[in-house]
């Protein structure tokens, strides 16, 4: 496997299939991480000053992609089904000027959390330990706490 001067990876790692880090952000894999990158690739994609972190035991699937522009951090033994998007920005204003980006707002899934399938996180989204998100559904900062 390759090190990148900008990945940490811990003890452990199981990685099937493809993983794509483009981006100068920092990722962090945990000990024991399972990245199941077949037949789709993962995508981990930190840009510039910001973060990913996989807690230990964290288990993501073929196709997800994980974008942050400032924080992701998914939570020890947390499950993260196939073809997911979690995103810390939508990278456009829904008025004013479009072209400006926004702030990141930090992503936070908790430990033993699990989205599923097709789920997609928005900026600001947050689940708390335990909690499920069921395959297909959003969720964002506007909307309550996901909880078990």
């Amino acid at each position: 496997m390759l090190l990148l001067p900008w990945m940490r990876i811990s003890r452990g790692l199981t990685l099937s299939g493809h993983l794509w880090t483009p981006g100068p952000g920092r990722v962090y894999l945990g000990r024991g991480v399972t990245l199941r990158g077949s037949p789709v690739p993962i995508e981990l994609r930190a840009h510039a000053g910001a973060e990913i972190v996989i807690d230990d035991g964290a288990v993501i699937e073929s196709g997800t992609s994980i974008e942050a522009t400032r924080s992701v951090v998914i939570g020890k033994g947390a499950r993260i089904g196939p073809l997911c998007k979690i995103m810390d920005n939508n990278f456009h204003r829904t008025s004013g000027d479009r072209l400006a980006r926004p702030e990141g707002v930090p992503v936070v899934i908790g430990a033993h959390a699990v989205i599923g399938p097709y789920a997609i996180v928005l900026p600001g989204g947050s689940m708390e330990p335990g909690a499920h998100l069921k395959a297909r559904r959003v969720l964002s900062f506007h909307m309550p706490r996901v909880s078990s």
